[in-house]
């Protein structure tokens, strides 16, 4: 069964030692309450801290009407949704232009010509296709980012950041891992072991 947002807020909960709830959006308890306001805001953080394959997506940019008053000769409209944006290239992703645009508000300034590829991190809201460590790291974020409030505890709040840090690092590099390819992952696991067991060539 998929995870929905009710799971990770649930989640969430748990890790502050309070109930879960049938339906935490509608529930009216003060804690019900703080944990499904803040679900977004911790889903958005998260979402943006990695280029998590769940969220990842490329496009095509069209020029926008109405050029730059001065310095770049065109501009184009950030998708929306864009959480963050990952890659900005001319023809090919891979082919980076960094000093070649300026971002300014929901526009890319450049002279780069059209269609303006880009590669950006979504505003992803489906969870099923959240993995089950980014699954965890939300609801720890959450929970360390409510926690102050209901239990006045800087010490359970500084504990749970540091579970969310942990967590959200296995999370990324899962993640990378899963999308590099075979040859790659050979030495990745090679420093993932380093650096869990102290080996040769820790990092």
């Amino acid at each position: 069964m998929a995870v929905t947002k009710t799971d990770i807020v649930n989640l969430a909960a748990t890790h502050l030692g309070e109930r879960r709830y049938t339906d935490p959006f509608t529930d009216t308890s003060p804690t019900a309450e703080l944990l499904s306001f803040r679900y977004d805001f911790s889903r958005k953080e998260v979402l943006r801290s990695h280029t998590w394959g769940c969220a990842k997506k490329d496009t095509s940019l069209s020029e926008d009407a109405t050029a730059p008053v001065h310095t770049w000769s065109k501009r184009y409209l950030v998708p929306q949704e864009s959480l963050r944006l990952v890659n900005i290239a001319d023809t090919d992703l891979n082919d980076l232009h960094f000093k070649e645009y300026e971002l300014k508000g929901q526009y890319i300034h450049t002279d780069l010509a059209a269609p303006l590829k880009i590669t950006y991190i979504r505003d992803e809201e489906d969870t099923s296709l959240f993995d089950a460590l980014l699954i965890e790291s939300i609801a720890l974020h959450l929970a360390a980012s409510c926690s102050l409030a209901i239990a006045d505890d800087k010490g359970l709040t500084q504990g749970l950041f540091s579970l969310y840090d942990k967590k959200v690092e296995e999370a990324k590099f899962t993640d990378s891992l899963q999308r590099r390819r075979p040859v790659d992952n050979m030495y990745a696991s090679s420093a993932w072991d380093s650096l869990h067991h102290g080996g040769e060539g820790a990092i």
